[in-house]
């Protein structure tokens, strides 16, 4: 599943995001917003531009942390925009897969977009898997030599 996304460094106060059509497909640049009236209208308006672009609901990622998403996640949820919080052990991971594994707010969307993506695709794996098996048992795999 390829669904569209903005992804959110989220930081005390203010957070840097990315919007993506799919995995690795970028829709724009990293944008840096406050988190008051005029940051969250400039989000929302990207947010309708790429359900525009896509035909699609926009789901906004990010990392829980704590307090310091509470102000965006009311305006999330005021809005009707599905939200997918992810663990922010798992960013950091994926982080320091890549070759430039420094943390940066400009390249943390990127980062936790790809902890997204990543985990649609496993769910996608195991639903097909299950399709396939019938009833989600497990099958067992030989080596044929």
């Amino acid at each position: 599943m390829e669904s569209p996304i903005v992804s959110i460094d989220v930081s005390n106060g203010n957070s840097h995001y990315m919007c993506f059509i799919k995995n690795n497909k970028r829709f724009g640049k990293v944008k840096k917003i406050d988190h008051d009236i005029e940051g969250f209208k400039r989000l929302l308006e990207d947010i309708q531009k790429l359900e525009a672009e896509t035909n699609e609901k926009v789901c906004a990622v990010f990392e829980a942390t704590g307090v310091y998403t509470k102000p965006l996640e009311r305006f999330l949820s005021k809005n009707s925009i599905k939200t997918y919080i992810i663990n922010p052990l798992e960013s950091a991971r994926k982080r320091k897969e890549e070759i430039h594994n420094k943390k940066t707010d400009k390249l943390d969307p990127i980062s936790i977009s790809k902890v997204y993506y990543d985990k649609e695709e496993m769910m996608e794996l195991k639903r097909r898997m299950k399709h396939i098996t019938g009833s989600g048992k497990r099958i067992d795999c030989m080596k044929i030599s």
